[in-house]
């Protein structure tokens, strides 16, 4: 996150999945031995545990690193001492190959709210965003005034996706690269929905991105996103 930042960038993108002891850890893959040394998932051990395991990035980069999962209040306490609060957009990972469907998202509801309550987050500064419809519906009681984001993905129907949306009430639709074209971004603000996207590493992707006019765009290489934009 820090690396972002110093590079520029607005915001961060976090991935949220729930720990065995309901804490809120950052973490993107399905299963701990991606991309850890660790082995089964987020979901299957308490955050003391998980916070011990070591990131796993190969032969060579493993030596210029030393980065341990952390839970989503570490960060949160980290941010809340910036001169400037970064955009931050949580990315809830809620399916749990480990365990059943969905069954805990209540669960990472309530300790989500919680933690952004503690530390006050400014909700200006925050968007939530899932895939998972109930999901963003308790969001709407928890937080009431945190913006939240319906994630579309590749191969739904996007005007479903455009009526879900506005069924629940959130503020933003969020589109991968793959469905990403000027005519899906008009159609998303259109329907007076912010316009997400994300997805571009190369330099032809990111033009891609920016010629769709969005509002946000979410991607790996900053200094990419920044040349094009001329910033």
């Amino acid at each position: 996150m820090e690396k972002a930042l110093a590079q520029g960038a607005d915001g961060v993108e976090i991935d949220v999945q729930l720990s065995q002891d309901s804490i809120p850890m950052l973490y993107h893959d399905p299963t701990l031995t991606s991309m850890t040394t660790g082995s089964g998932c987020v979901s299957q051990q308490p955050a003391a545990a998980l916070v011990k395991l070591p990131y796993r990035g190969g032969w060579g980069y493993d030596l210029f690193q030393s980065e341990r999962l952390i839970t989503l209040e570490t960060l949160l306490a980290r941010v809340a001492r910036y001169p400037r609060y970064p955009y931050l957009h949580l990315d809830l990972h809620e399916h749990d190959v480990c365990g059943g469907e969905y069954t805990r998202s209540p669960a990472l509801v309530r300790a989500l709210a919680a933690s952004i309550r503690r530390y006050k987050v400014p909700p200006e500064r925050l968007l939530i965003l899932t895939t998972y419809q109930p999901t963003l519906r308790q969001l709407k009681q928890e937080l009431p005034q945190v913006p939240l984001g319906l994630e579309v993905t590749k191969g739904e129907n996007l005007s479903d996706g455009l009526a879900a949306a506005r069924a629940i009430g959130v503020q933003a639709i969020v589109i991968p690269k793959a469905m990403a074209t000027p005519e899906q971004v008009a159609q998303v603000q259109a329907a007076d929905f912010d316009a997400v996207l994300f997805g571009g590493r190369s330099a032809g992707s990111i033009r891609r991105l920016v010629a769709a006019h969005p509002d946000a765009i979410e991607v790996d290489n900053v200094p990419q996103l920044l040349r094009t934009l001329q910033r």
